[in-house]
């Protein structure tokens, strides 16, 4: 059975909606990375960079990616019709959420003199640490109203609040900067704003729930999952390792590398040169998290063909917008760099041109979670992830003493290219499989 002309067009819709999300977002947050770079300058900058990048990486070791798994369960229970369990799942996964919310932000207050110590490196690193570490208390439920907008089809609702809380927390980044003030008070509009955009997720998913007749909830049994919780909390444990290992992928381990050998400043460069990858995933990840939902439904149907056909269909349309995007920023380097981020920063330009190459081939492997996670084979995936992980740990503990935040983008580079031969390899094995 073939996709047909509704199916592409929904499909097509909805990857438009979550683009014009992500990139309304990306455009907010890449004018706010530049005047922040601009404004605070080179060691400022990298010093708010890598506070961020720690306080996210501990986050990542408690984030479950329930939202993952509440695609996967609720879609599923959804075409079969057992509202019940839907209620259950709903109140399982927001509970998941507060839960590691609460446990983030603790180890990240313990550990934030620790922190300090060995990568910050400030007398003010503490504090920024604590400072920021606020926001942990409500991203992570943000995650389970996401996973249900995209459940029930709600994508202009995604790219709205997320247009809305980028443009909030732009605005207060500008006002503070042209007060005078710096990187304490930058952070304390990141909390600001990080809970604005909870405020607004709670407000209008409840609204959709009522909708669709779900708003009870909270006052669903979680009993009617016990004969799945081991399945689930398999499916839970695999994807929460998995966000750990993706910490790597997101730079934030290279940030913190980087901070320890070479300071501030070297952060700095290579966070503004990252921004060629965020450019890159703000194109993957629409079609990634599109996809997502339609391959749960299409696996629980059997229909095993279809996906398949669905994923070549979503790759082809891909690379012709990342292709032209990736030889426009592989050509004018420099050029944009100098324009944007300022001369200080041009220095970062062949470190950006390395990562831009990388962010091709890690758009040629979006495919690969949704696939294994709809095929309810999490385990598979995790076992892809950290072998990519251990060895872009050890191409960066090899690189970045001797070549600094270039050898950071080498060593991506190759890890990348790595998983994009493992793609190829899973490719083969599905096919036979299926």
């Amino acid at each position: 059975m073939s996709i047909n002309k509704k199916e592409k067009k929904e499909l097509f819709s909805n990857v438009s909606w979550l683009f014009g999300a992500k990139s309304g977002k990306s455009i907010l947050v890449s004018i706010e990375i530049v005047l922040l770079a601009r404004i605070l300058g080179l060691e400022k900058f990298g010093l708010f960079s890598v506070v961020v990048a720690y306080v996210n990486i501990l986050n990542k070791f408690f984030d479950f990616r329930v939202w993952e798994a509440a695609i996967r369960y609720i879609g599923e229970f959804l075409e079969k019709k057992e509202n019940d369990k839907v209620l259950s799942m709903i109140k399982f996964s927001f509970f998941v959420d507060i839960f590691t919310g609460v446990i983030a932000f603790v180890i990240s207050i313990i550990l934030a003199k620790l922190g300090n110590e060995f990568f910050i490196k400030s007398g003010s690193g503490v504090e920024f640490i604590i400072i920021y570490s606020v926001s942990l208390l409500v991203s992570t439920v943000n995650t389970t109203a996401d996973a249900l907008f995209r459940v029930f089809n709600k994508f202009k609702t995604i790219a709205f609040i997320n247009s809305s809380e980028a443009l909030f927390r732009l605005v207060l980044v500008a006002v503070v900067l042209m007060l005078g003030y710096e990187v304490k008070e930058v952070l304390f509009v990141y909390v600001v704003a990080a809970f604005l955009g909870f405020l607004l997720r709670q407000v209008i998913v409840n609204k959709v729930l009522l909708e669709k007749n779900l708003s009870n909830w909270l006052n669903s049994s979680l009993g009617l999952l016990l004969p799945r919780l081991k399945e689930i909390s398999w499916f839970l444990l695999n994807t929460s390792f998995n966000a750990t290992l993706k910490m790597a992928n997101e730079g934030n381990i290279a940030v913190l590398f980087l901070g320890h050998f070479f300071g501030n400043q070297a952060a700095g460069l290579y966070k503004v040169a990252r921004s060629a990858i965020k450019v890159m995933a703000r194109m993957i990840d629409p079609v990634y998290e599109a996809i997502y939902p339609k391959l749960v439904s299409l696996t629980s149907q059997n229909l095993f063909e279809k996906s398949i056909e669905i994923i070549w269909y979503a790759l082809k349309n891909l690379l012709k917008f990342t292709l032209p995007v990736a030889l426009v920023g592989l050509v004018f380097t420099e050029i944009i760099v100098r324009l944007i981020f300022g001369a200080e920063y041009v220095l970062a330009s062949n470190t950006m041109r390395v990562l831009t190459v990388a962010a091709l081939f890690t758009g040629m492997t979006f495919w690969v979670t949704p696939s294994l996670l709809a095929l309810n084979k999490p385990g598979f995936r995790l076992l892809i992830n950290l072998v990519r992980t251990v060895l872009y740990v050890i191409f960066l503990i090899i690189l970045i003493p001797k070549y600094s935040y270039l050898g950071a983008a080498y060593a991506y580079l190759l890890a990348e290219i790595l998983n994009f031969l493992f793609s190829v390899y899973l490719k083969r094995s599905l096919s036979r499989e299926l």
